[in-house]
């Protein structure tokens, strides 16, 4: 299956720090022979530029890769760090600015770290 970079995941791959390319390079890879095999479905996201895909996260590597099958393709739509794709697809959190500075911060990390422990 031919894989498709996103202009966004373009750069956003092209940012990635060199230790961690290898890793991403086989993800990418087993991506083009079994990507309907692999991933788990998103069933969240704010943004509906995402809906339909499927995600792998590379745990050590702490990188998630947002993807989209279509026909003979594989269309890779993210390949950023865990934490700024939960940021970016996270709820609404204009509704804590009532919460002082540090509160916002300790409620958003403790969202942020049961999402890890909870998405399979």
């Amino acid at each position: 299956m031919a894989i498709r970079f996103d202009a966004g995941a373009a750069q956003e791959y092209w940012q990635l720090d060199i230790s961690i390319l290898d890793e991403v390079n086989q993800a990418i890879d087993e991506l083009s022979y079994q990507a309907n095999e692999v991933g788990e479905e998103l069933s969240y996201s704010s943004n509906p530029k995402f809906a339909g895909c499927k995600a792998i996260t590379l745990q050590e590597a702490g990188i998630r890769i947002v993807f989209k099958i279509t026909n003979d393709m594989t269309e890779i739509l993210r390949v950023a760090h865990v934490s700024k794709i939960m940021a970016a697809d996270a709820p609404n959190y204009k509704a804590l600015d009532h919460f002082p500075g540090n509160h916002r911060n300790e409620f958003i990390l403790a969202i942020q770290k049961w999402k890890q422990e909870h998405e399979h």
